[in-house]
Protein backbone atom coordinates (compact mmCIF):
# COMPACT_ATOMS: atom_id res chain seq x y z
CA UNK A 1 0.00 0.00 0.00
CA UNK A 2 2.55 2.68 0.79
CA UNK A 3 4.23 1.78 -2.70
CA UNK A 4 1.09 3.02 -4.62
CA UNK A 5 0.78 6.07 -2.20
CA UNK A 6 4.57 7.09 -3.18
CA UNK A 7 3.57 6.70 -6.68
CA UNK A 8 0.47 8.32 -6.69
CA UNK A 9 0.83 12.07 -8.83
CA UNK A 10 0.28 15.47 -7.15
CA UNK A 11 -3.14 15.47 -10.06
CA UNK A 12 -4.26 12.09 -8.52
CA UNK A 13 -3.77 13.57 -4.75
CA UNK A 14 -6.04 17.19 -6.81
CA UNK A 15 -8.29 15.12 -7.53
CA UNK A 16 -9.17 12.94 -4.88
CA UNK A 17 -9.64 16.16 -3.19
CA UNK A 18 -11.45 17.59 -5.66
CA UNK A 19 -13.84 14.34 -5.72
CA UNK A 20 -14.27 14.71 -1.73
CA UNK A 21 -15.24 18.89 -2.09
CA UNK A 22 -17.99 17.92 -4.73
CA UNK A 23 -19.17 15.20 -2.77
CA UNK A 24 -19.34 16.81 0.59
CA UNK A 25 -20.93 20.22 -1.15
CA UNK A 26 -23.32 17.99 -3.21
CA UNK A 27 -24.17 15.95 0.60
CA UNK A 28 -24.17 18.87 2.63
CA UNK A 29 -25.61 21.24 0.25
CA UNK A 30 -28.75 21.46 1.96
CA UNK A 31 -30.31 24.99 3.79
CA UNK A 32 -30.45 24.32 7.56
CA UNK A 33 -32.54 27.46 7.29
CA UNK A 34 -36.13 27.60 5.93
CA UNK A 35 -37.72 31.05 5.37
CA UNK A 36 -40.94 30.68 6.61
CA UNK A 37 -43.00 34.14 6.48
CA UNK A 38 -42.18 38.34 5.52
CA UNK A 39 -44.17 41.28 7.26
CA UNK A 40 -44.41 44.91 7.25
CA UNK A 41 -44.69 46.87 10.41
CA UNK A 42 -45.39 50.12 12.26
CA UNK A 43 -42.77 52.73 10.62
CA UNK A 44 -39.74 53.16 12.94
CA UNK A 45 -37.96 56.24 12.57
CA UNK A 46 -38.14 57.25 9.28
CA UNK A 47 -37.96 53.67 7.96
CA UNK A 48 -40.56 51.18 6.65
CA UNK A 49 -40.06 47.70 8.79
CA UNK A 50 -40.17 44.48 7.46
CA UNK A 51 -39.77 41.19 9.33
CA UNK A 52 -38.44 37.84 7.92
CA UNK A 53 -39.54 34.50 9.84
CA UNK A 54 -37.49 31.85 9.48
CA UNK A 55 -36.53 28.58 11.09
CA UNK A 56 -32.50 27.65 11.97
CA UNK A 57 -31.50 24.19 12.19
CA UNK A 58 -28.12 25.17 13.32
CA UNK A 59 -26.56 27.37 16.56
CA UNK A 60 -25.17 30.93 15.89
CA UNK A 61 -21.41 29.57 15.68
CA UNK A 62 -22.64 27.95 11.75
CA UNK A 63 -24.94 30.68 10.90
CA UNK A 64 -22.25 32.92 10.70
CA UNK A 65 -21.53 31.08 7.23
CA UNK A 66 -25.06 32.69 6.21
CA UNK A 67 -25.53 35.69 4.71
CA UNK A 68 -29.23 37.79 4.00
CA UNK A 69 -29.50 40.29 1.02
CA UNK A 70 -32.49 41.53 0.64
CA UNK A 71 -34.27 44.17 -1.94
CA UNK A 72 -37.44 46.46 -2.62
CA UNK A 73 -38.22 46.28 -6.24
CA UNK A 74 -41.39 48.78 -7.86
CA UNK A 75 -43.67 46.36 -9.45
CA UNK A 76 -45.40 49.04 -11.77
CA UNK A 77 -42.03 50.60 -12.40
CA UNK A 78 -39.24 47.33 -12.29
CA UNK A 79 -36.20 49.62 -12.93
CA UNK A 80 -36.74 51.15 -9.63
CA UNK A 81 -34.86 48.49 -7.02
CA UNK A 82 -34.01 49.59 -3.62
CA UNK A 83 -31.57 46.99 -1.82
CA UNK A 84 -31.16 46.52 1.60
CA UNK A 85 -27.23 45.80 3.46
CA UNK A 86 -26.55 42.91 3.15
CA UNK A 87 -25.19 41.16 6.95
CA UNK A 88 -24.29 37.48 8.62
CA UNK A 89 -26.88 35.79 10.29
CA UNK A 90 -24.64 35.11 12.98
CA UNK A 91 -26.70 37.00 16.37
CA UNK A 92 -29.70 34.48 14.73
CA UNK A 93 -30.30 31.13 17.03
CA UNK A 94 -30.93 27.80 16.81
CA UNK A 95 -35.11 27.32 16.30
CA UNK A 96 -37.59 30.04 15.70
CA UNK A 97 -35.98 33.94 14.50
CA UNK A 98 -37.08 36.50 13.15
CA UNK A 99 -34.72 39.23 11.81
CA UNK A 100 -35.80 43.18 11.49
CA UNK A 101 -35.04 44.35 7.18
CA UNK A 102 -35.48 48.29 7.58
CA UNK A 103 -36.00 50.93 4.65
CA UNK A 104 -35.78 54.37 4.30
CA UNK A 105 -39.35 55.60 3.79
CA UNK A 106 -38.07 58.80 1.56
CA UNK A 107 -37.12 56.54 -1.41
CA UNK A 108 -40.66 54.65 -1.19
CA UNK A 109 -43.41 56.10 -3.09
CA UNK A 110 -46.57 55.11 -3.68
CA UNK A 111 -47.63 51.69 -5.30
CA UNK A 112 -47.28 48.19 -5.07
CA UNK A 113 -43.89 47.02 -3.97
CA UNK A 114 -42.15 42.81 -4.29
CA UNK A 115 -40.02 42.58 -0.95
CA UNK A 116 -37.45 40.00 -2.00
CA UNK A 117 -35.42 38.42 0.60
CA UNK A 118 -32.95 35.58 -0.08
CA UNK A 119 -30.41 33.57 2.35
CA UNK A 120 -27.24 32.21 1.13
CA UNK A 121 -24.46 29.81 2.25
CA UNK A 122 -21.67 31.13 0.72
CA UNK A 123 -19.22 30.03 2.94
CA UNK A 124 -17.64 26.78 4.98
CA UNK A 125 -14.60 26.14 7.21
CA UNK A 126 -13.21 23.65 4.56
CA UNK A 127 -15.07 23.40 2.09
CA UNK A 128 -14.53 26.11 -0.88
CA UNK A 129 -17.54 24.68 -3.45
CA UNK A 130 -19.76 27.05 -1.40
CA UNK A 131 -18.36 30.16 -2.66
CA UNK A 132 -18.32 28.80 -5.95
CA UNK A 133 -22.21 27.39 -5.82
CA UNK A 134 -23.37 28.84 -2.47
CA UNK A 135 -27.13 27.38 -0.93
CA UNK A 136 -29.70 29.74 -1.27
CA UNK A 137 -32.97 30.24 -0.18
CA UNK A 138 -35.43 33.01 -1.61
CA UNK A 139 -38.97 34.04 -0.68
CA UNK A 140 -41.03 36.78 -1.87
CA UNK A 141 -43.95 38.81 -1.06
CA UNK A 142 -45.93 42.00 -2.70
CA UNK A 143 -46.96 44.51 -0.43
CA UNK A 144 -48.97 48.07 -1.14
CA UNK A 145 -46.85 50.55 0.44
Amino acid sequence: MPEIIQHFSLLGWALVVLCFFLISRAIGGRSKIKLTGLGLHANYLGYKKFSVAFDSKVNSNQLRNYRIEYYLQNTDDPKVVITGKSRSMSTSKKGRNKETLLIDKKLIKAGKWQLVVEVKQDRHPINLFFALFPVTQKITKEFTL
